[in-house]
């Protein structure tokens, strides 16, 4: 079975239950001028304990199987990483050498902080974290802070990295000309987004909304790529690029899970414009978590979705909806590329016949598209077809 080259934990709610609040440690008095000389570790009732040698009520419990995992992370030869936003670096790094571990290399029991490469705590966001420690494209898996990691939730995560990694692939040398690869749809870009696409990266935070969560949003119809290549930037042609995307490979683009979730309904649009990173992110998980239970799917999934129109698109009757995809961040950086062209050249192309309407809520079948009954009736009744 593969392993990835890291993995990196949170810290509350995850290595342990409960919050390691500096605030809260030393209340009822010191035991010297170091803060992180209050804490020690017992053992009580079969579980590991942090707690604050004057204050017994405030502790901290160790998940009950982080050392199974780390054993397991260290046998694999895989990167043990913490990357926590608690504010007391010194206080968690005596929290974490008080848990001492079997290391299996070497068979020695050693404190935590030894089996560590990346010790990222500071008080910003998990993306500064994973900046700092490498570039890499994360795989995320949420866990229940009253219990913290469990084993089930670590053979959760591999598994949802397994099923990320097995999408991995180079964009073929010949490009859109090689056979391997899938037509998908356009894109509306500016110059610098449409050159990342060109070499197969992900698309970067912007202050355009994105409803559906942080990705890369493409659409079935030339016309409405155009839109958005105009969108913002009417003043400014030379930056309006339309991208035509493609799958690096067919055969993995239609095996992945696919969902087509109703425009308005159950499924929460994310507000992005009005949050911080790190509630955009729980609105996210909220979305994911949904979609997996109503669609019965796993991550990765490609959205896909009918969109109202928009002010200023005259090229549609009025009351029409377009098709909109999402490919979120990890599917662009594994899957996807695309081919720039500026928006004149495009427009040029399309009018002579060479780049056409993809149709997807026509092609469900082909494209392996999943629907639920929501969907069915968001599509009925706007007297839409489907096939």
């Amino acid at each position: 079975m593969s392993y990835p080259g890291i993995v990196a934990f949170d810290l509350d709610g995850t290595i342990w239950r409960g919050w390691l609040n500096e605030k809260w440690v030393g209340q009822k008095g010191r035991v010297s001028d170091y803060l992180q000389d209050n804490l020690e570790v017992i053992e009580y009732g079969g579980e590991t304990i942090i707690r604050d040698r004057k204050n017994e009520d405030f502790r901290c419990i160790i998940a009950s199987d982080i050392a199974h995992i780390i054993q397991d992370l260290c046998k694999h030869g895989v990167a043990i990483a913490i990357a926590s936003r608690n504010t007391n670096r010194t206080l968690t790094d005596r929290a974490l050498w008080l848990i001492n571990i079997h290391d299996p290399k070497d068979n020695i029991i050693k404190p935590f902080t030894k089996m560590l490469k990346y010790d990222e705590v500071k008080d910003v966001s998990k993306m500064e974290h994973f900046k700092n420690i490498k570039e890499w494209s994360v795989t995320f898996m949420k866990v229940d802070p009253r219990f913290g990691v469990t084993w089930d939730d670590y053979n959760r995560g591999l598994n949802r990295w397994r099923r990320y990694n097995a999408i991995q692939f180079q964009i073929p040398r010949n490009g859109v000309e090689s056979r391997e690869v899938k037509f998908i749809g356009y894109v509306g870009a500016d110059e610098a987004s449409a050159m990342r696409y060109q070499e197969g990266k992900r698309r970067l935070k912007s202050n355009r909304v994105s409803r559906w969560g942080h990705g890369m949003y493409v659409t079935d119809d030339p016309q409405v790529a155009e839109f958005f290549a105009k969108f913002g930037r009417q003043d400014t042609p030379w930056n309006q690029y339309v991208v035509a995307v493609y799958a690096r490979n067919r055969d993995a683009f239609d095996k992945l899970n696919k969902v087509w979730v109703p425009e308005y309904g159950t499924f929460p649009q994310i507000n992005n414009l009005n949050q911080t990173d790190e509630e955009t992110a729980k609105s996210q998980h909220k979305l994911d978590k949904l979609i997996m239970r109503k669609f019965d799917v796993e991550k990765p999934f490609i959205l896909f979705s009918r969109h109202h129109r928009m002010k200023g698109m005259t090229f549609l009757p009025k009351h029409t909806r377009f098709n909109e995809m999402v490919a979120y961040p990890n599917l662009q950086d594994a899957l996807f590329f695309g081919e720039p062209f500026r928006i004149a050249n495009f427009v040029a192309d399309r009018e002579r016949g060479l780049w056409g309407n993809a149709e997807w809520h026509r092609r469900l079948q082909e494209l392996n598209i999943k629907m639920i009954p929501e969907t069915v009736e968001d599509f009925e009744t706007h007297k839409e077809h489907i096939g």
